[in-house]
Order: C-alpha cells, then sequence, then structure tokens
C-alpha cells in the first residue's frame, strides 16, 4: 500500500508559489519541491535527492533547478498535477 505524500511546508512571495513535499515509499522521488509562478503560467518541479536538499531547494529553487542535471522525470516549465 502506497503512502500518501506528506506536504511539510508552503511559501508565496512575489506571486510565486512553492511546496514541499516528502513521501518515505518513493525512493526515486522522496522528496519533491512544486514551484508555480503567478496564474500558472509557469511551473517547474525539483526532485532533491536528500532533506538538506530539499530544504535548500524550498527556499531557493531558482538557484538548484540552474545547477541540478536534467532529470527525465521533471516537468520542467509546464503545469504539475
Amino acid at each position: 500500500m502506497r503512502n500518501e505524500r506528506t506536504h511539510f511546508a508552503h511559501r508565496e512571495a512575489s506571486g510565486l508559489a512553492v511546496d514541499l513535499f516528502w513521501d518515505p515509499s518513493d525512493l526515486d522521488h522522496e522528496f519533491r519541491v512544486n514551484v508555480a509562478g503567478p496564474g500558472g503560467d509557469m511551473s517547474f518541479v525539483l526532485f532533491p535527492t536528500s532533506g538538506a536538499a530539499a530544504v535548500e531547494a524550498f527556499h531557493h529553487p531558482f538557484a538548484v533547478e540552474l545547477q541540478e542535471e536534467p532529470d527525465p522525470y521533471a516537468t520542467a516549465l509546464t503545469p504539475f498535477r
């Protein structure tokens, strides 16, 4: 049975919404950071590899996004669900 993803944090600034999720049952993507721009016109998802990286991505998603290798499972610059 799959556990539900836990929503750990949410923040908004200048129309940007950032959400941090954790799912201990999904070992490939245990952490997830959703980033959405104003009006939903821009969004992307980050999959940090550790708790510390997840916190960093939550606070600085654009800096982290520029450093990461492309993730074939991430949906970059498109709406997420």
